[in-house]
């Protein structure tokens, strides 16, 4: 038990730290919003930057990272740090000298990201202009790679057609893996499919090329191909995220109160719930009486499970967006940040369980402490009643 708590303390402690350091690095921002958002190409912003809308176009330059959602971005101009965002379509012309980690529908990458690029997509395009100075680790239906790779590919993906170069290796799980006349890989390819690699004469691969054949059956979708399941439903926790913090903004404003000065106690009494609650719902349905209870509980339970991301999100919003009283603004910031998290690697499992317990911890010290409290009040009879009135006359 002591070693279990230990390694939660540590997978705790170390989120946190992340989350801190987020906020620091986020204490000076700018922040812009509306239907269409604009920094224009004489424009020149330098510091962290959050913006969120319907259109959004990066035409200037920005010396800061950028933390945008919007259903449309189209990035022209230079950023100088890094890119995380979430929409439907992204477009990248111009230049990002960091890493950039996006969830998005579509991407059309013709510009340069010097770094490395995380993506979550359905479909992810590369074009011949473009360039990624490291590595490009992304899940999508489609992946088209014409443009230039500096390191490794590590994909999982439903189709992937490969026509540019890559700097070392291609790992992944692709059902049909392509190379065109001119592609150019210099290192290995180790790939999982149950489809032979479509390889040219005039297709160039440095080193060896592994195909292992999964060992789910070959009817199994890959994780590529649910990806638009995967992408619909980040969306889907945005909008119902902005949904709720609209209709019900002081229940958000006064559950997440609650975390302040104790972050490290709601996340404890979170596990707690997480172990205990499920346990003992599971007693109740071996007993007969108990079957109607477990299930009231048990959707009950269900709806505070899923009402633990939008918390967590408003929570995280707060703390980067200290000040700002926009609960729309605060909830697309910290939703953002959750949504990177999510499809980050190795960090995405700790990301999702912190969500988890620290939403929980949240809902249910509100509970405790704005919940009304029950009275019980046994009312006169009316001939108690009368009997009064007979006696005062």
């Amino acid at each position: 038990m002591r070693s279990k708590l230990k390694t939660f303390l540590l997978v705790a402690g170390f989120s946190l730290f992340l989350l801190a350091g987020y906020s620091t690095a986020t204490s000076a921002h700018s922040v812009k919003s509306g239907d269409i958002v604009t920094v224009a190409q004489s424009e020149t912003i330098n510091e962290t930057v959050f913006l969120a809308g319907q259109n959004l176009q990066i035409n200037g330059t920005i010396n800061g990272d950028v933390f945008c959602a919007a259903e449309t971005i189209s990035v022209n101009g230079t950023v100088n740090g890094d890119v995380m965002c979430a929409g439907m379509t992204m477009t990248l012309n111009g230049h990002v000298n960091g890493d950039m980690r996006v969830a998005v529908q579509t991407i059309v990458q013709n510009g340069e990201v010097t770094g490395s690029v995380t993506s979550g997509s359905q479909s992810y395009n590369l074009n011949n202009d473009g360039r990624i100075g490291r590595d490009l680790t992304g899940a999508a239906s489609n992946v088209s790679i014409s443009g230039e790779v500096g390191r490794d590919v590590g994909l999982g993906a439903e189709t992937a057609n490969i026509t540019g170069t890559i700097g070392r290796n291609v790992q992944g799980e692709i059902q049909q893996l392509t190379l065109s006349d001119g592609s150019d890989i210099a290192g290995d390819i180790t790939y999982t499919s149950v489809n032979e690699l479509y390889r040219p004469a005039n297709a160039t691969v440095g080193g060896e090329v592994t195909r292992s054949t999964p060992e789910e059956s070959p009817d199994q979708r890959f994780f590529g191909l649910s990806l638009g399941v995967v992408v619909y439903g980040l969306a889907a926790m945005l909008i119902t995220s902005l949904v709720l913090v609209l209709l019900f903004p002081r229940i958000f404003q006064n559950v997440t109160d609650t975390v302040h000065g104790s972050v490290a106690k709601t996340l404890l009494v979170g596990f707690i719930a997480s172990v205990v609650v499920p346990v003992g719902l599971v007693l109740l349905l071996f007993t007969i009486a108990g079957i109607p209870l477990a299930m009231i509980f048990g959707f009950s339970w269900l709806v505070a499970v899923l009402l633990s991301g939008p918390f967590t999100a408003y929570y995280v919003g707060r703390r980067v967006l200290s000040g700002e009283n926009r609960v729309v603004l605060i909830m697309l910031a910290g939703s953002l940040l959750a949504l990177v998290l999510y499809i980050t690697p190795i960090v995405s499992p700790f990301a999702l369980l912190l969500s988890y317990w620290l939403g929980l911890g949240m809902l249910l010290r509100g509970l405790v402490r704005y919940a009304p409290k029950p009275t019980y009040v046994v009312s006169e009879t009316p001939s108690k009643k009368s009997a009064k009135k007979s006696t005062k006359k």
